[in-house]
C-alpha cells in the first residue's frame, strides 16, 4: 500500500538565452501595475539589470528598484524590504539574482500577505495566505531557489539560520534566462596528486 502524500505543481519555467525581454509580458500578465523590482547588490553596475529593466519598459511596466539585498539576509533586511515595498505602493515582486535576493522576496512576500514578525514563519507550512504576484529571474546557478518553497533567514537576536517552507511561498513564473549566467566566474581547476607511503 502506498503511504499518503502530497504534490504541488512548480511554477511556470520559461528557459532560454533572451527570455528576460519578456519579462514585462509576464508581469502585466500577473496584474503587476507597479512591481518591486528586488535585486543583489551590484547587478545593475555589472550591466545585468538592463535586459530585464528593458523589458518591463518596453511592455511600459513602471517598477521601483530596490538593491539592498544583504548576502545570507537576515530578519531586519525582511522588515526592511518589506517597508519599501509598502512606502512604494508596489504591486507585485520580481526577484532577480542568487538565493540571498530570492530568498528576501519570499520571506518578505509572507510578511506582506500575512503580517506578523519573520520569526512566526519558521518552519513547515506556516504560511497561509500565497504572497503578492511573483517572479523569480536567477543569476546563478546553484540552490534553484527560484522553483523552491523555502526561504533561509539569518536571525540575528538567536544567532541562528532558520528556513520557512511553504507552498504560499511558490513564484508564479520562473524566468531562466542563460545569457544572465554568462559572466559568472569559473572555479579555477586544482589538481592534487597523492604519493604512497610505505608503513613497516
Amino acid at each position: 500500500m502506498i503511504d499518503p502524500f502530497r504534490m504541488c505543481a512548480v511554477p511556470r519555467v520559461r528557459f532560454g538565452r533572451g527570455e528576460a525581454a519578456s519579462i514585462g509580458d509576464e508581469a502585466k500578465s500577473l496584474d503587476m501595475t507597479r512591481p518591486m523590482l528586488l535585486a543583489d547588490p551590484g547587478l545593475s553596475g555589472a550591466g545585468v539589470l538592463a535586459p530585464v529593466t528593458d523589458g518591463l519598459d518596453a511592455a511600459g511596466v513602471e517598477f521601483c528598484l530596490y538593491e539592498d539585498v544583504e548576502p545570507n539576509p537576515s530578519d531586519p533586511s525582511i522588515t526592511r524590504a518589506q517597508a519599501f515595498y509598502e512606502a512604494n505602493d508596489c504591486s507585485g515582486i520580481i526577484a532577480v539574482g542568487g538565493g540571498s535576493a530570492i530568498d528576501t522576496a519570499k520571506a518578505m512576500g509572507a510578511l506582506l500577505a500575512n503580517g506578523g514578525k519573520i520569526s512566526d514563519y519558521y518552519g513547515a507550512d506556516t504560511v497561509e495566505k500565497s504572497i503578492p504576484p511573483f517572479i523569480t529571474v536567477p543569476t546563478t546557478a546553484g540552490t534553484g531557489s527560484e522553483v523552491t518553497r523555502a526561504s533561509i533567514i539569518t536571525d540575528i537576536e538567536r544567532g541562528t539560520k532558520s528556513s520557512i517552507h511553504s507552498d504560499a511561498l511558490y513564484a508564479d513564473v520562473a524566468v531562466v534566462d542563460s545569457s544572465l549566467l554568462a559572466t559568472l566566474t569559473t572555479i579555477p581547476r586544482v589538481s592534487i596528486s597523492f604519493r604512497r607511503i610505505s608503513i613497516d
